[in-house]
């Protein structure tokens, strides 16, 4: 059974019959993360596979995607439920997808750089063909395709305006900002839209400050 210490990222199988998990093999090595399934109505999970390793799922085509890091490389394979890691698709240096996202049909992938730079890179998984979506004055932290698979939703840190937002951008880079928080009260990220794309989830982590003035000391 998933332990609610331990366990994280669920994610339901493009089918539905099942629900993906991660766990972490070692607590003492954040990246080693085992990979669980278990029925949508309970019973017991069984381990898929381990590795440094996270994994998506689209939501209109049977299709779940894994990625692998190692030696500096991000490998994405095809993922079976069932039966674990399948072929390989496609190879990334790690400085070129520090984030990724699978599109809901499953055709493309995005990434984003690992210097946060404004730059969304688009990967075609058929033809392995590459397009760059560039918004100037933009530091994306992290990106969740829309469900119209011609937007995607990132996080952003705007140094020019100083604050943390939740934007859409679309293929040609346009840019529309939907929520922002001051960075100095809070940060804000992981941008998850529902399947019908009429709501959008994201996190918000926000602070609180004690000011002590200290004199004569």
């Amino acid at each position: 059974m998933p332990d609610v210490q331990r366990d994280s990222n669920p994610v339901p199988t493009s089918d539905g019959k099942w629900l993906l998990y991660s766990r972490l093999s070692h607590e003492d090595d954040p990246t080693s993360i085992q990979v669980l399934r278990i029925a949508p109505n309970g019973g017991p999970s069984s381990v898929v596979l381990s590795g440094q390793v996270s994994y998506r799922c689209a939501i209109q085509a049977m299709t779940c995607i894994l990625s692998e890091s190692s030696n500096g490389q991000r490998q994405f394979f095809v993922l079976d439920p069932l039966s674990g890691r399948g072929p390989l698709l496609l190879q990334r240096d790690l400085k070129e997808c520090s984030h990724w996202s699978l599109s809901p049909d499953a055709k493309s992938i995005g990434c984003l750089f690992s210097d946060y730079l404004g730059e969304i890179e688009i990967i075609n998984l058929k033809g392995n063909e590459e397009r760059r979506v560039s918004v100037k004055g933009t530091h994306f932290t992290d990106l969740h395709w829309a469900p119209d698979n011609v937007q995607v939703f990132v996080s952003n840190f705007s140094s020019v305006r100083a604050r943390d937002e939740i934007g859409i951008v679309d293929l040609n880079g346009d840019f529309k900002l939907l929520y922002t928080a001051p960075y100095s009260a809070a940060t804000i990220g992981a941008p998850s839209p529902s399947p019908d794309g009429h709501y959008l989830a994201f996190e918000e982590l926000n602070f609180d400050f004690n000011v002590a003035l200290l004199e004569n000391y």
